[in-house]
This record gives C-alpha cells, structure tokens and sequence, in this order.
C-alpha cells in the first residue's frame, strides 16, 4: 500500500492518485518485493544437464558391459564346452520340476488337440520361465506337429496345470513325445 504524502490516507499500490485528495503518488520502491527482484535459482542449469548427462551415460556403459558379458561369455571357449554349460543348465533347473503326468486329448467342440499334464516345483525358490514342448507322430515315425504351454513362474512346491495347445488337428496323430522341457 501507498501512504498520500498530503493526507496519509492509504492508496493501492498500482494508483497514481491518491482516492481521497487527489493528489499524485510517489512510486515506491520496494526491496522486498519478490516479483521485482530476481531469485538465483539453486542449481545452475548447465550443471544440471552436465549430472543427467553424465547418469546417462554410466548407465548407458553399464548395462552395455553386462550385456556384453552375457553374450559373449563362451567367445574363447569352444562350441563344445558351451553346449556342456548349456546341457548342465538345464539337467539343474528340470531336477527342481517333476513331471507328473501328461496325456493327449482331442476336443471336438473346438476341433482342437492338446496335451495336458502337471508339473511340479520340487523346491522352495521360485522357478522362472517354464516351458514344454511336444511333437507328434504318425504312424511312420514322422513329425506332423507340435504342442506348446508357457508360463512365467512357478512357486515353491506347486504345481502347474498345463495345456499344450497343438498346432495340427489331424487324425494322424499316433504318438507324442516330450522334445523340450525348459525351467
């Protein structure tokens, strides 16, 4: 508020004049006035953008050297001890799941095959990705489909029902054989 030097009455502070004698008012100039007075901001800019920059590009570096270890772990190695690793893996990861039983079934009212069955987590942790896969035969010996069931995870000591849906619907079907079993 402006104080008239005439007649001291108070006045807004955007008025020229003073409302009750009408006489002109004095700008007042205010230090502490935030909208007149620049504040300094707390981190500079360019500062700023250096630390963001500088974040991308550690992560950018770590995650490229992680992915490079994973990929390229067996380069020096022959293809042998990678398929050995490899085999040993998964020898590892199926002696934590059981396969308790599977059949073949056809379901008409689709006109659909599938195979359905139970696996079971034989251990405590967690078990990742799970993955079967079927082949099927004919009568010859050869292969004239397959079935397929995923799922993400399975805990400690339950069991999955699955149902591999097939990707054949014929009558040819004489046998099915377990081909992949991943977990």
């Amino acid at each position: 508020m402006k104080e008239c030097p005439r007649c001291k009455a108070m006045n807004y502070e955007k008025s020229n004049y003073c409302y009750k004698c009408g006489a002109k008012l004095e700008k007042v100039k205010s230090n502490n006035n935030p909208s007149h007075s620049k504040l300094k901001p707390f981190i500079n800019w360019r500062v700023l953008i250096y630390i963001v920059v500088c974040i991308y590009f550690f992560l950018y570096a770590y995650f490229f050297y992680r992915y490079e270890l994973d990929h390229h772990k067996y380069k020096e190695n022959s293809v042998d001890e990678y398929i050995n690793d490899k085999e040993n893996e998964s020898e590892e990861n199926i002696t934590n799941l059981s396969l308790l039983e599977d059949s073949f079934y056809y379901n008409s009212n689709e006109d659909r095959s599938y195979i359905g069955g139970k696996i079971k987590n034989n251990v405590t942790d967690n078990a990742g990705y799970i993955s079967v896969t079927y082949s099927l035969y004919d009568v010859n010996g050869n292969i004239i489909g397959i079935c397929n069931a995923s799922t993400g995870s399975l805990g400690g000591g339950e069991t999955w029902i699955f149902k591999a849906l097939c990707n054949t619907t014929t009558n040819e079907i004489d046998h099915y054989k377990l081909t992949e079993f991943l977990g």
